[in-house]
């Protein structure tokens, strides 16, 4: 899948909840995002592991090992319902920590408010975003609608206050859990939560604490993960830098890991077929058929979220509706969306979606069950080199300085309207074309579909022997158990 185009895997964390308990760690300057169709780039620093192992995992539980979340990327998100409690809770007045050596430390987290609708409360609507449009709500479609005029503020709460609500979402990273806090925490007239982290795979535990202060918080944490820079519509995270074009909302023209570009652009290629009865025509587009703008985003600390209003141009004057397009940005991964909108006259849509990365920043490829890695080298093959392996559901490149491991996850009620293959081809020897051909079946239903695309970026020594593990990982789901405290 290409960076930046309409694709996203939003890896996201499915969390059993075992009781129902509330606390809302938000911070209101802090706000979050959460995106429908995504693209994912995972950054993994060897620096960053030692740097987190230091501040993480200085006192052990008992049979318990917290490195084993040293590599995690992905969100912990919990909504309000989950935290009944802390329904209602001022936002500023919320912290999470998590324990070092039986002392509370404040860790990044945000909260991600939504309108009663279920809206995002954007920090900040940009200019071309003021001109919002009224999505009509479609009970056929797969997209959330926008149907309040002032986003940025919570339609649910008073004046001038933003209150932790039941669909609102409290957002932190997996690998900013500590050990269990068993000390008295002292802090009077408080709520607090403890929220237990724990891996299925192989058993291992983390905490984090929210707390509810009826006034005068503690100091947020001064770790900033990701942050958007509107101006030049980049977004900066730990290790990896993306910029959008100015012309193209969801069009990506660079991706930066450790400083160095390794991304010439997002590429789309694309058929429709449309028509009436047994009357049928076939019009291409490309990435530059899609147009929109942005509607609103918001700024971190643990992820941002950017909203894009996009459609698709095709031949003959005709365009496909504006649908709302979020797009999440993580530490160590981004999740962008893909929208397939099939509407009248539309039957079908074939589309691949690539990544055309610089020459020579990858040498080998990987993908499930194969013994042997793919030579890239330098051939001027343009097919396929992965027709053969149509069913690999994920796809890894690596060279000398990192891998790349890109993935497709289909919603699981449309999983079977969509027939998705892995694409890897030489253009001509100038650049390296990396993504997927997704077709769409007969059977498809109308109305708007978001398929998501998964990209984690392994800036280690060690990554080709990382790859699995990280493609795998992405199968993985965390649970969370909820208790009061006080």
């Amino acid at each position: 899948m290409p960076f930046g185009m309409d694709v996203s895997i939003a890896l996201a964390t499915e969390m059993k909840r075992h009781a129902i308990l509330g606390l809302s760690s938000p911070n209101r300057c802090y706000p979050t995002m959460e995106a429908s169709m995504l693209i994912s780039i995972a950054l993994k620093p060897r620096v960053m592991f030692f740097m987190l192992l230091s501040y993480l995992w200085p006192v052990a539980t008992p049979g318990n090992d917290l490195r084993d979340f040293e590599a995690k990327i992905e969100p912990v998100q919990i909504s309000g319902r989950d935290l009944a409690p802390m329904l209602g809770a001022r936002i500023e007045d919320m912290r999470v920590y998590a324990a070092q050596n039986n002392k509370l430390l404040p860790i990044p987290f945000q909260v991600d408010q939504k309108t009663a609708a279920g809206d995002w409360v954007w920090t900040k609507i940009p200019e071309n975003g003021k001109r919002q449009i009224e999505i009509p709500e479609d009970e056929d479609s797969d997209v959330p609608s926008t149907r309040s005029r002032d986003l940025t503020v919570d339609d649910q709460d008073p004046p001038g206050r933003a209150l932790f609500d039941s669909n609102d979402l409290l957002v932190f990273m997996a690998r900013d859990v500590g050990d269990r806090f068993t000390a008295d925490p002292n802090i009077p007239d408080s709520v607090i939560v403890e929220l237990e982290i724990s891996d299925p795979q192989n058993g291992s535990r983390g905490w984090v604490y929210i707390v509810h202060y009826p006034s005068n918080p503690t100091a947020l944490a001064e770790q900033r993960y990701v942050s958007y820079q509107e101006s030049g519509r980049r977004v900066v995270a730990p290790g990896y830098e993306l910029v959008y074009s100015p012309e193209h909302s969801v069009m990506l023209v660079d991706l930066k890991v450790d400083g160095v570009s390794i991304l010439e652009r997002s590429r789309i290629n694309g058929k429709v077929k449309a028509g009436m009865g047994p009357l049928t025509t076939t019009m291409e587009f490309d990435e530059r058929a899609i147009d929109g703008y942005d509607a609103g985003y918001i700024n971190g600390p643990v992820r941002v979220m950017k909203r894009s209003v996009d459609h698709v141009k095709i031949k003959a004057g005709m365009r496909s509706p504006d649908v709302n397009c979020d797009h999440y940005y993580y530490p160590w991964h981004a999740e962008v969306p893909m929208l397939f909108s099939m509407r009248f006259p539309v039957k079908g849509v074939e589309m691949l979606a690539a990544s055309r990365y610089r020459n020579g920043v990858f040498s080998q490829a990987r993908v499930p069950r194969a013994s042997e890695s793919i030579t890239i080298g330098n051939s001027k093959r343009n097919s396929n080199l992965l027709a053969d392996r149509k069913d690999a559901r994920w796809l890894g490149l690596y060279g000398d300085r990192l891998a790349v491991v890109s993935r497709i996850k289909i919603p699981e009620g449309i999983r079977d309207y969509f027939r998705i293959e892995p694409y890897l081809a030489n253009d001509a020897g100038e650049a390296l074309e990396a993504g997927y051909i997704i077709q769409t079946k007969r059977n498809i239903k109308k109305g708007e579909h978001v398929l998501h695309s998964v990209f984690l970026i392994l800036a280690d020594g060690n990554a080709n022997d990382e790859i699995s593990n990280a493609a795998n990982f992405l199968d993985n789901k965390l649970h969370v158990e909820v208790k009061v405290l006080q």
